[in-house]
């Protein structure tokens, strides 16, 4: 069963995607062959927006087309990974603040061929939780509560 048809099956009306996290990650510095661009990753961003939006429109039988959002990429402090020396990874605080702005690019390119995709922006208010996160990524406690508020308070056009 696809991914769309899974969608179609449980109802779903808002999807919040985001991927980002691990393109930064270690496996590209363990593989010299690897090799991942600011461009591509806007590429890919711009390539699984669309397909969603027209799989979604194409296949879905709900009477009120599903929401799709894109959802910020959240920051990493310098634990883990990055503190290593040669770092093992890339998931250092300018590399995904750069991700951010590629990833609003794309979603501006999109809107400007009419896919309507919302955007949610997780990154403003995480990247002052550094001291409540579990692993770099993921937040817990009060954060994690905060962060579930402002996302549904985006997804439903709150301000």
């Amino acid at each position: 069963m696809s991914f769309v048809e899974q969608l179609d099956m449980m109802e779903c009306t808002d999807i919040a995607i985001n991927f980002g996290q691990w393109q930064l990650g270690w496996p590209l510095v363990k593989d010299e062959n690897a090799s991942y661009s600011m461009s591509e990753y806007k590429r890919q961003i711009k390539a699984v927006l669309s397909q969603m939006v027209d799989g979604l429109a194409a296949k879905l039988k709900l009477d009120k087309q599903a929401s799709v959002y894109w959802l910020s990429t959240n920051p990493h402090p310098f634990i883990g990974e990055v503190t290593h020396c040669p770092p093992e990874g890339y998931r250092f605080p300018l590399m995904i603040a750069r991700y951010k702005e590629a990833s609003e690019e794309a979603l501006a390119e999109l809107r400007e061929k009419d896919y309507n995709i919302g955007y949610i922006d997780n990154y403003e208010i995480s990247k002052h939780l550094n001291d409540v996160t579990s692993d770099g990524s993921h937040y817990f406690g009060v954060a994690n509560a905060a962060a579930f508020e402002k996302n549904m308070a985006d997804c439903l056009g709150f301000p």
